[in-house]
């Protein structure tokens, strides 16, 4: 009978685990982050979340993600302090037809110790709206999150004309005007608006999309117009950033 020494099997295991060089050690943390995530009763409370920095991880909680199939990792450039490892895949289009997807993940060295930092294409765009040109297209899904946050903080809605509307028509109008304090061309902005009686029931909704681009540091003014309001007595006008699946 073969006898094992159980500190000596041990210390083979570490042996063996400090000979990997740092893009084997990238690939090996990406890929369990990976098989985890595609787990169909994965759970976020239960993960080990010392494998992101601190930047990702809040990314990282308030998003969705795309989980590719078959998966295949490849280092795509390293140095000391940061590693980009490339997952290649399979993933289902809208259209339900299987597609070949590219994925990234940035880790870098921090006091010796691999963690996730950022992705690319993994996240889930929650933006209710468009960026115009291909500038946030090319942006990683923590930059994509950060400008998602800075049109939100940063785009205001004002009324410039209060409501009109016949005592006894089912119908109002108003004007409003849209600041795009941001550093991003934006179209395709929603805007619902919630109606209510003198009592302050909610008796109707609906929602105006602006088509038109509203620059950055610039404005637009619009027009809105509800029907089935015979009842309106005040509105509540919102920007959906988000989308409300969300």
């Amino acid at each position: 009978m073969r006898f094992t020494n159980p500190i000596f099997s041990a210390f083979i295991l570490v042996l063996l685990s400090s000979c990997k060089s740092n893009g084997e050690k990238a690939k090996d943390l990406v890929s369990h982050f990976l098989t985890e995530t595609s787990d169909v009763h994965f759970n976020r409370k239960s993960m080990d979340y010392s494998i992101f920095t601190s930047d990702f991880k809040a990314v990282f909680d308030s998003s969705g993600y795309y989980p590719l199939k078959n998966s295949t990792l490849s280092i795509q450039s390293e140095t000391d302090s940061m590693i980009v490892v490339i997952s290649k895949g399979t993933a289902t289009n809208v259209l339900g037809v299987e597609i070949e997807e590219q994925q990234e993940f940035r880790l870098k060295n921090i006091q010796g110790k691999w963690q996730i930092d950022n992705s690319n294409n993994f996240l889930v765009d929650h933006a209710n709206f468009k960026f115009v040109g291909d500038v946030y297209e090319q942006l990683w899904d923590k930059e994509q999150s950060i400008a998602l946050l800075q049109v939100q903080e940063n785009v205001i809605l004002e009324v410039v004309k209060s409501p009109e509307g016949f005592t006894f028509s089912d119908s109002r109008n108003g004007m409003l005007k849209l600041i795009n304090n941001s550093e991003f061309d934006i179209r395709k902005l929603r805007i619902s608006i919630e109606h209510f009686d003198s009592e302050g029931n909610s008796v109707n909704s609906d929602e105006e999309i602006v088509l038109d681009v509203i620059r950055k540091h610039g404005y637009r003014v619009i027009n809105w117009f509800s029907k089935d309001c015979l009842n309106c007595y005040s509105q509540k006008f919102n920007i959906r950033f988000i989308e409300e699946n969300e």
